[in-house]
């Protein structure tokens, strides 16, 4: 799995995501069409398959979707720490 910033490169797959739970994701879909100079998108892929995004609004406020693998990979203490 790897972090990337949402652009028109993964933009095909961000909608094949967000068109699954337009209600659920309505903010990712709102703010990619209409603030994409005030936010962020992050999206934590796999292949070609969405596991999680990260909406960064204004580089504060995050929303956060996705399962609990991609959160968990991401913060989990590396062994030995």
């Amino acid at each position: 799995m790897e972090i990337v910033s949402l652009n028109p490169a993964f933009e095909p797959i961000f909608w094949k995501h967000v068109n699954q739970d337009i209600p659920h994701y309505f903010f990712f879909a709102f703010d990619w069409k209409n603030n994409k100079d005030e936010t962020d998108t992050l999206l934590a892929i796999t292949g070609r398959r969405i596991d999680g995004m990260m909406l960064v609004y204004k580089k504060s406020h995050k929303t956060a979707s996705g399962t609990f693998r991609s959160g968990r990979s991401r913060t989990a203490s590396p062994k030995g720490a």
